[in-house]
């Protein structure tokens, strides 16, 4: 079982990147309807009701 830490100041790439590492499969993350940036913050793509 793998752990990923994460924090709002986080990269998406950098999560991309760990998760890759940890699962071997690539994770997609998604801001609204569109991909998420890979130089976007976690906390910048959150949605308001999370």
């Amino acid at each position: 079982m793998a752990d990923i830490k994460m924090t709002g100041n986080m990269k998406v790439k950098s999560l991309r990147d760990q998760f890759k590492k940890a699962f071997g499969a690539t994770l997609r993350v998604y801001n609204g309807a569109k991909f998420a940036a890979d130089d976007a913050t976690l906390a910048s793509i959150r949605s308001a009701g999370a």
